[in-house]
């Protein structure tokens, strides 16, 4: 076996290290360090229906480590959709502004 733990984590059997807790997170060789960090986050987040003190403690950060990841990727996320709009280039594609700016042009 080469990985067993307690509790609601995951355990990898021999058979193909297949997971047999209540959930798994595949990591392909591969994956960028940040994208699995990423994922594990909000996997341990969406099992824990929310509570961020007791992912931060599953996942042996601090709280406010967690918070930082978060506020990280909400940022991203908000860029990312910016990107969306402009075509990465700071211009808007057909005219139309972001919803946001939609919104508060009235």
């Amino acid at each position: 076996m080469r990985s067993q733990e307690n509790g609601s984590t995951n355990r990898l059997t021999e058979q193909g290290d297949q997971p047999v807790g209540p959930k798994a997170l595949i990591v392909r060789v591969g994956d960028s360090i940040l994208e699995v960090e990423r994922r594990l986050i909000l996997a341990t987040l969406e099992a824990l229906d929310g509570d961020k003190p007791k992912a931060a403690q599953m996942l042996g950060v601090s709280l406010k480590t967690l918070y930082n990841r978060l506020n990280a990727y909400q940022a991203q996320a908000v860029l990312e959709r910016a990107d969306r709009y402009t075509g990465g280039n700071g211009s808007v594609h057909d005219g139309q502004k972001p919803p946001a700016l939609r919104a508060l042009a009235g």
